[in-house]
């Protein structure tokens, strides 16, 4: 994917919540179809966490079999008495 481990974490936290929000609907829901929808939804929304899962495991192998895998940001932010 080539995504940052920020990006795969966002997408994981969105996905996550994504089956959240379903899982309300699956389990306050009385219509069988609406159900029925909701749990193949829920399913393809798994497969997709698990992917994002997998991809950040890799990303964090990959930096820490590497040192020079993160390259350090200059930080830009004045705290107050260092300038």
């Amino acid at each position: 994917m080539n995504l940052t481990m920020g990006e795969l974490i966002d997408r994981l936290c969105t996905t996550s919540q994504k089956i959240w929000h379903r899982e309300e609907i699956k389990h306050t829901s009385l219509d069988d179809p609406e159900v029925a929808r909701v749990s193949r939804e829920i399913a393809h929304l798994n497969i997709q966490r698990h992917t994002l899962i997998q991809e950040l495991d890799t990303y964090l192998q990959s930096s820490l079999k590497d040192p020079s895998f993160h390259k350090p940001f200059p930080q830009f932010k004045n705290y107050g008495g260092v300038k």
